[in-house]
């Protein structure tokens, strides 16, 4: 007895609607929005010293695993040395980023070149912060950077063993960084694994085997 394909098809929407029951409230393509501290950094640069906290996030709090594929757009500006002005605007967009294994972050210590991210993880384009302060292992965001260079539409897989996301605006100096209108940020969007969008062909095809054999 051939199955029909309309109820091969229900039966995979069951089974592909129960895989995300856990997480109800994220779905295939989920979009996340994080402000960005501009006077805090995870660089050895000069920074608020730890009077704020700097952006990290928990990949488990936006669902993102290791083999998923995030994207990225920086949203916003700032200004590299204190308020902007019409005649000092002052304006920058870059961003970069660092996978870590934790959210370990050592203390700020200007003296010292030392990477703060002890647990940080390579993936992504390097970009070089830097002789004084460069982490190996971080990478674009989006924006433009010295140089000339424009970064955008950034997508990086999320590499093995990591569980944080360290992000900042690309400087040197932060201390004097400003954001008056407070809309510096990045916008993650979470792409499923390839094995998941594999599963859904497996059972697109599935259905089309059986409605030729019908």
């Amino acid at each position: 007895m051939k199955l029909p394909c309309r109820f091969a098809a229900m039966c995979f929407s069951v089974i592909w609607g129960l895989s995300f029951a856990s997480t109800p409230d994220l779905a295939v393509g989920s979009t996340f929005e994080f402000p960005i501290d501009v006077a805090e950094s995870f660089l050895n640069g000069v920074s608020n010293l730890g009077q704020n906290p700097e952006t990290v996030i928990d990949l488990a709090t936006i669902d993102a695993t290791p083999g998923e594929i995030l994207m990225f757009e920086v949203l916003g500006e700032f200004s590299l040395s204190g308020l902007e002005t019409p005649s000092n605007p002052n304006i920058a967009t870059a961003a970069i980023g660092v996978f870590s294994g934790s959210s370990t972050l050592l203390a700020f210590d200007q003296a010292a070149v030392i990477e703060r991210v002890v647990d940080a993880i390579d993936a992504g384009v390097d970009i070089d912060t830097s002789p004084s302060q460069d982490i190996a292992e971080d990478f674009a965001l989006g924006g433009s950077f010295p140089g000339g260079l424009s970064v955008e539409d950034v997508a990086v897989e999320v590499p093995i063993g990591a569980t944080h996301l360290f992000v900042s605006a690309f400087d040197g100096f932060f201390l004097d960084n400003s954001d008056a209108d407070s809309n510096f940020a990045v916008r993650i969007t979470v792409v499923p694994e390839p094995g998941s969008l594999a599963l859904l062909g497996v059972g697109a095809i599935g259905c089309m085997l059986l409605q030729r054999n019908r």
